[in-house]
């Protein structure tokens, strides 16, 4: 599998290597959880516990950024928003679904 292409010697295009995505206990907890549905920040950080309330917003942010998981922000008419987590493309392939 092969990256977006960039410019290489003499002007000819390059493919890159996709690197694979070193995951961490973590990381893989958060996925766990979120795997058969979407779940609200303050129940992701009240079922990892274990994990400071940091490294899991830290892990979060990161498994957004990489595709993993998707930030949904709903609005109530009280003003307002929840916040939920959703696996993404990358984290349904992490599962095989």
């Amino acid at each position: 599998m092969f990256a977006a292409k960039k410019k290489g010697y003499a002007g000819k295009t390059v493919r890159e290597p996709i690197k694979p995505v070193k995951l961490n206990q973590c990381d893989v907890d958060i996925l766990n959880y979120l795997k058969d549905e979407m779940r609200e920040v303050i129940s992701i950080h009240e079922k990892l516990s274990k994990y400071s309330d940091q490294e899991i917003s830290l892990n979060l942010s990161w498994l957004e950024k990489k595709n993993f998981i998707k930030k949904v922000i709903t609005h109530n008419p009280f003003g307002m928003n929840t916040i939920s987590y959703t696996l993404d493309y990358m984290g349904k392939d992490f599962f095989g679904k």
